[in-house]
């Protein structure tokens, strides 16, 4: 049964998830489960996630079983970061075998993956800049840098116009545009109220 779930590429997660399935082939399942390390995230699952969906381990599954998964999943390059995080934030707790040299080695991989992330990641700058200028002559120049929108109102425009409407027909509204860019376009009316 379980090899021609496997030769069907299976999940662990949804063998794991049928917990007929697990009784019926205990020592079968947990065999399956010491064989790939991405089993160790279903166990975090089970025992540190709150909201994690019903995972059945086998009885035969043992603490050492755990820890030497969880040991293997830390040491692996591939390890999710937030995984490592729960494991190295998660209390000591000799039934799943997280002891306390297991967090120290997940607390440093999590480190390791966070620090080269940013070292190669310079991320994304977004925002929105607002300037008053006493030398501007336009009353509201919109322009954009990337994704940081730079409005920039004359301080002589705006003591003209103190009403929230004129000065809000003014500002800057994003529509999206061809490949998500954002196009600005300025109104420069004043607010008609009768």
């Amino acid at each position: 049964m379980l090899d021609a779930l496997e030769a069907d590429r299976f999940h662990n997660g949804d063998m794991l998830s049928c917990q007929a399935l697990v009784r019926a082939y205990d020592e079968d399942v947990r065999t399956l489960m010491l064989a790939s390390v991405d089993t160790a995230e279903l166990i975090v699952s089970k025992h540190l996630l709150s909201d994690a969906r019903r995972i059945y381990l086998p009885g035969s599954l043992t603490s050492a079983d755990c820890r030497a998964l969880l040991d293997t999943y830390v040491g692996d390059e591939n390890a999710n970061p937030n995984y490592l995080q729960l494991i190295a934030t998660s209390r000591v707790d000799s039934a799943l075998g997280i002891d306390a040299k297991l967090k120290l080695k997940a607390r440093r991989a999590y480190d390791k993956f966070t620090t080269n992330f940013f070292a190669t990641n310079q991320g994304m700058k977004t925002g929105v800049e607002i300037s008053i200028s006493d030398t501007q002559v336009e009353d509201v120049v919109c322009s954009i840098e990337g994704m940081v929108a730079k409005l920039s109102y004359s301080r002589a425009w705006l003591a003209d116009n103190l009403d929230y409407p004129t000065i809000l027909n003014n500002s800057s509204t994003c529509s999206s545009g061809p490949r998500g860019a954002c196009f600005f376009r300025c109104r420069r009316t004043r607010a008609n109220w009768a």
